[in-house]
């Protein structure tokens, strides 16, 4: 299976740097244009609040495996940059959601000191895990910015991919009709 997904992106990454329309290609910019959209859409909620996150890294993860599988349709070197981008930014909203999850457990279970007023080790962990949320929550906020610059380079991939088509569909015209000549 490796060898065949190798040699199939390879044809797909030659197709696409020589501007040639390919079906494929095409069913590609369609449906990471739609997973885009999904995850613009997630990523303009608040997302510091945790369910907001969590759709968030759904369509992260939507994403992601949306432009490993059609990657190779662009010619484009940024595309494994961005893959990257992605696979980080789903690491990190998925330890934020695993840090919710963690919370929410330790917080159904009845806080008890320690004889002189220390708090137990599980409380002391329920409280580090409030502070770790807050201050991602604080950071996802501050990111905002960052995810719309990735929406803008990821569109700006899969235009160029229609207007190679294009150039490669004028240029054979071209072609066919000096033949004619």
């Amino acid at each position: 299976f490796g060898s065949a997904a190798d040699e199939a992106r390879g044809e797909l990454r030659s197709d696409a740097a020589n501007g040639a329309s390919h079906p494929f290609g095409h069913a590609a910019e369609r449906e990471l244009r739609r997973r885009l959209e999904r995850f613009r859409a997630a990523g303009q909620h608040d997302v510091a609040n945790l369910d907001n996150a969590h759709q968030l890294r759904v369509r992260t993860k939507g994403l992601r495996y949306a432009l490993e599988l059609f990657g190779g349709c662009f010619p484009d070197a940024s595309v494994q940059e961005l893959h990257g981008e992605l696979v980080a930014m789903q690491n990190d909203l998925g330890e934020i959601n695993d840090l919710r999850n963690l919370g929410s457990t330790l917080a159904t279970k009845p806080r008890r000191d320690r004889p002189g007023g220390a708090p137990r080790p599980i409380d002391r962990l329920g409280d580090a895990i409030r502070r770790d949320l807050a201050a991602r929550r604080r950071r996802l906020r501050a990111e905002a910015e960052a995810r719309r610059q990735l929406v803008q380079r990821l569109e700006r991939l899969l235009p160029r991919r229609a207007a190679a088509a294009r150039q490669n569909a004028r240029k054979a015209a071209r072609d066919r009709s000096g033949a004619g000549l």
